[in-house]
């Protein structure tokens, strides 16, 4: 698992829609620390603006 890679494509995959990326990143749910390849845990934070509006979501997955 590669979160550094997936959150990069994120991000390309979210600009080339017209969205300006705040962010976007992987961390674990527990803690928000930057998570390794055995966690199965995992938040997905992003911001992303999209005109005038600023879209924020938290995502908890288990994989």
């Amino acid at each position: 698992r590669n979160f550094e890679e997936l959150e990069a494509k994120s991000v390309a995959k979210l600009s080339d829609a017209g969205f300006a990326v705040d962010y976007f990143s992987v961390r674990r749910a527990l803690n928000l620390e930057i998570p390794d390849r055995d966690c199965d845990e995992l938040v997905v934070l992003a911001a992303v603006r999209l005109g005038r509006a600023r879209l924020i979501d938290n995502i908890v997955i288990t994989i």
